[in-house]
């Protein structure tokens, strides 16, 4: 828990922007908003489209915000850890995004199987939740970071690296940080 709460002073002391008072806790940060994104995953010499979910937590207010990229873990979207960041993240300014990568590929968890979901479908999933994170009129693409836990913290870790992220085809994708909070083995 100390580690959560030095990462979440780190991202606040340097993303959220100084001017932002603490917003009252309102009902997209409390629920989230639930969102479709599209991943364009490495296949072969190609990429395919893959429907994937994602809660959205925002404060609202004026200006463009730093945001999150927050990557499930191998056991999935969990309330107490990415659906905590993300709602975290909202009641101190930023927008936290919340990608799903494993309900809507029909898997529960790989904690136990690593080979029900390959890794650069999460690294993957990132830079979609980056793409629709920069699109947004309230997030300000210069400050959009990754963050993930477990598996989730190895594509915060790949994500960094140029040469993957040319091989997933998000050359244009360039995350302000990578937070990876206990990474799988690698």
């Amino acid at each position: 828990m100390l580690a959560h709460l030095a990462v979440t002073v780190v991202l606040v002391l340097l993303w959220a922007p100084p001017s932002v008072a603490q917003p009252a806790i309102l009902v997209s940060i409390e629920k989230g908003i639930q969102v479709g994104l599209t991943s364009q995953v490495p296949n072969g010499k190609s990429f395919r489209a893959e429907p994937i979910t994602a809660t959205l937590f925002t404060p609202g207010g004026p200006g463009r915000m730093a945001a999150a990229v927050i990557i499930n873990s191998s056991g999935g979207v969990q309330p107490h850890t990415e659906l905590f960041w993300g709602r975290l993240l909202a009641t101190h300014g930023m927008v936290g995004l919340v990608v799903d990568s494993f309900t809507a590929r029909n898997v529960g968890r790989t904690s136990d199987d690593q080979t029900r979901m390959a890794q650069y479908q999460s690294d993957a999933d990132a830079v979609a939740g980056f793409r629709w994170l920069a699109a947004r009129p309230d997030v300000d693409p210069g400050r959009i970071v990754v963050m993930g836990m477990s598996k989730g913290g190895n594509t915060a870790l790949n994500d960094a690296l140029p040469g993957h992220m040319a091989w997933l085809g998000a050359e244009d994708v360039i995350f302000a940080a990578h937070v990876a909070l206990t990474p799988g083995g690698l």
